[in-house]
Formats: C-alpha cells, sequence, structure tokens
C-alpha cells in the first residue's frame, strides 16, 4: 500500500503535515476511507492519536471527501457549521452583545 502524505497535492497547511505520519491510516489503502466507507475506516479513526488535528485538517480543507477524522462528510459539514455559529457567537460576546443571530 503507497504512503497518501506524498500523493496529495502540494498545499499549505495550517497544522503541518508531521501529525500525518504519526495516523493509524498513514499505510492504509485510502479507498477505504472513500464512499462506501468501510468499517476499516472508522477502526482506523476511532483508534487514532492524531484524529482531532485530522479534523481540524479537513474541516480547514473542506473540499476533502470521504470519511476521517472520524466523521463523514456530511457530518463535517455539519461541525464546520457548528464551530463557525460558535466562534461568532464567542467574538459577539466578546464585544458586549448577548444574542446571536442564526
Amino acid at each position: 500500500m503507497s504512503n497518501h502524505l506524498h500523493t496529495m497535492p502540494y498545499r499549505v497547511f495550517p497544522h503541518g503535515i508531521d501529525w500525518m505520519e504519526r495516523g493509524v491510516c498513514r499505510d492504509m489503502d485510502r479507498k477505504i476511507f472513500d464512499f462506501p466507507i468501510l468499517p476499516e475506516a472508522k477502526r482506523a479513526c476511532a483508534q487514532c492519536p492524531v484524529q482531532e488535528t485530522c479534523l481540524d485538517h479537513l474541516l480547514s480543507w473542506p473540499e476533502q471527501v470521504g470519511y476521517g477524522g472520524g466523521m463523514t462528510e456530511q457530518e463535517r459539514i455539519k461541525e464546520a457549521g457548528a464551530r463557525e455559529w460558535a466562534e461568532r457567537k464567542r467574538k459577539q460576546e466578546q464585544m458586549g452583545h448577548q444574542k446571536v443571530a442564526v
């Protein structure tokens, strides 16, 4: 199986790429993370020491598809929206506003 880190297009990653070398999936066939998602992908993410960093990375690069960071693409879209709302709320509270428009 090939290492998928070397097949990714060039991009500046906000978290760097060193964490990717510690991922459980580092030497796994990337096809198991595509639709339909295989149980091996879910098991790999569930036991991965860098799952949170992977999820943060995938949320910062939303065009990624398939399973990763412990979530499906649809789950990541929902998570990104929740994080964006929480950040807006935090900023508004810092400015002295108590209500957040939804």
